[in-house]
């Protein structure tokens, strides 16, 4: 549960309104006239640079958004600026690069707090505890998160859902139960309030990690459930293959054999076909595990295969 529930979710990239410079969304809607040729060239680097993410190229990525930042800079664009920061900062976290991202969310902020920019203060903030929590300083990271949330309330700044979403993780990994219970019910309510299904998923499977942990395998099952199907409809393949996995612990611990494996080779075949390759390998040897267990060394010797050839795939790719 460790690595599927919270790292993506802390991961997760928001460009959010920030994208929104002088386009009608960051997916690369109709540019709007009469912007200046920096404006343009900057909206056909965040188009690139989406459109780069989403294939998981994040160098490519970092590359379109430092031209980005350059092309800020090269015009005095304080605001456009702090944004690049934010975005640059954000797939260095991806990344893992966690130097790189804490240089630029510090930078960020404080360009941010130059300009009285509220919006970017609290989502450097927020990324900031992002990154507290990532390097298991979760005092500093609720202290981040609650200066978020505070503002975001204040501002009544569509990032709410998400920074609850992340302070109710940082309550979780401080073992602060009802704190965090708490914080990820009202994220659920601000989610859903707000029509921000992809936040609303992320608030039930947190909620149901955090239940999961502390024996409530009925009620952690019914959040599972209800993320999965949130992002089943968005087709979000990460994500669904989390909800399955969350949802192959709950039955396993409750010793639903048949549910379980069921589940986790849905999760698997999510992984394998969405190109997830080192994932797919850890699911599989849990299969491998489920299988000796149960004494099936007929799908031990399928999977025992299947393994190889993907580690073959891999090795291919380097």
């Amino acid at each position: 549960m460790e690595g599927s529930g919270y790292r993506l979710q802390l991961l997760s990239f928001l460009l959010l309104v920030l994208c929104g410079i002088a386009m009608s969304g960051c997916g690369g809607g109709p540019v709007v006239s009469g912007l200046s040729k920096v404006e343009r060239r900057v909206g056909g680097l965040h188009r690139r640079s989406v459109k780069a993410l989403e294939r998981n190229d994040y160098r490519m990525a970092l590359a379109y958004m430092r031209e980005s930042l350059r092309l800020h800079r090269s015009v005095d664009d304080r605001h456009g600026e702090a944004l690049d920061l934010i975005n640059i900062g954000r797939v260095s976290l991806k990344i893992g690069r966690y130097g790189d991202a804490e240089n630029m969310f510090e930078e960020a902020l404080r360009l941010a707090v130059t300009l009285n920019d509220t919006v970017k203060i609290s989502e450097a903030t927020a990324s900031l505890g992002k990154l507290r929590i990532l390097q298991h300083d979760y005092g500093e990271a609720i202290d981040r998160l609650t200066s978020a949330v505070k503002m975001d309330k204040d501002e009544r700044y569509a990032g709410l859902g998400t920074h609850l979403n992340l302070l109710g993780i940082a309550y979780r990994h401080s073992e602060r139960y009802e704190d965090s219970k708490r914080t990820f019910k009202e994220a659920m309510e601000v989610n859903e309030r707000s029509g921000k299904k992809e936040e609303l998923a992320n608030s039930y499977r947190n909620l149901a990690n955090l239940l999961f942990e502390h024996g409530e395998l009925k009620e952690a099952e019914r959040r599972y459930r209800e993320a999965l199907d949130i992002d089943s409809r968005l087709e979000r393949g990460e994500k669904i293959a989390e909800d399955l996995l969350g949802l192959y612990e709950v039955y396993y611990a409750s010793e639903d054999i048949e549910s379980a494996e069921d589940s986790l080779k849905r999760a698997y075949k999510v992984h394998l076909n969405g190109g997830f390759y080192r994932r797919a390998l850890r699911d599989i040897d849990k299969l491998i595990s489920l299988y000796k267990t149960k004494g099936d060394q007929v799908s031990v010797d399928i999977y025992s295969s299947e393994k190889e050839r993907i580690l073959g795939v891999i090795g291919g790719n380097r």
